[in-house]
């Protein structure tokens, strides 16, 4: 782990090991590297709409707005984008064996299996921490994602992406959460508080006056054209 001359985790280089350990020393190793997602058709108008949007902290119990609201666009619920994906085959036949491609490509094929499986760990995860907070609508609305998850057909996932999706929905968390090098982070920048949950703030739009859902959840269809 790259420290600075004053002994200290280097903030811009703080998770180096940790990358290398999940994506490969280098992007050009990383597996994902492989597929290839093109931009969607353009989206129907009637599929955006404005959004509050309130920036939460647990305190304690209980969950309490902090700083002034935001104002965003947004895709409603129930909007359709169709997006072309591929496998990009050069790195399975000539590059994969020094790569070290050569025995992963079901990762790959497999992608809706692995990626539910961690939306399955993060929405559990999501739904104790609003438990924990007491907040009852939060709550529900992971009850529900969860027997989305279970009734899903082949090739289908649920998966958290997208701005205001914070720390658990833009990297890895359960993948990293319980290694030593998190811990070593967690403790440079002073954010290992014990008994406390981490990370502690979440965005969540606000439908009247309370918060009602989290940003950026959506269900997700790999089939072949």
């Amino acid at each position: 782990m790259r420290r600075d001359r004053q002994g200290r985790v280097h903030r811009f280089h703080a998770d180096d090991t940790i990358k290398h350990q999940i994506f490969g020393p280098s992007p050009n190793r990383d597996l994902l590297h492989s597929l290839q997602v093109s931009d969607s058709a353009p989206v129907l108008p009637s599929y955006l709409q404005l959004e509050t949007v309130a920036i939460c902290s647990l305190q304690g119990s209980v969950l309490t707005r902090r700083g002034p609201n935001l104002r965003l666009e947004a895709l409603a619920p129930g909007a359709k984008l169709t997006a072309p994906l591929k496998i990009d085959e050069y790195l399975f036949s000539q590059e994969a064996e020094k790569l070290g491609f050569d025995q992963k490509r079901s990762l790959v094929e497999r992608l809706p299996v692995h990626c539910q499986r961690h939306s399955s760990d993060l929405i559990a995860r999501e739904k104790d921490f609003y438990s924990q907070a007491r907040a009852q609508p939060l709550v529900q609305f992971y009850e529900r994602l969860e027997a989305l998850g279970q009734g899903l057909a082949d090739g289908q996932f649920l998966l958290q992406m997208a701005w205001g999706t914070g720390w658990q929905g833009m990297t890895l968390g359960s993948a990293i959460a319980g290694s030593r090098e998190f811990a070593t982070i967690r403790a440079s920048f002073r954010s290992d508080r014990p008994g406390t949950p981490f990370p502690r703030s979440r965005r969540l739009v606000q439908r009247g006056q309370a918060p009602s859902m989290p940003l950026g959840w959506l269900r997700l269809e790999m089939k072949p054209r």
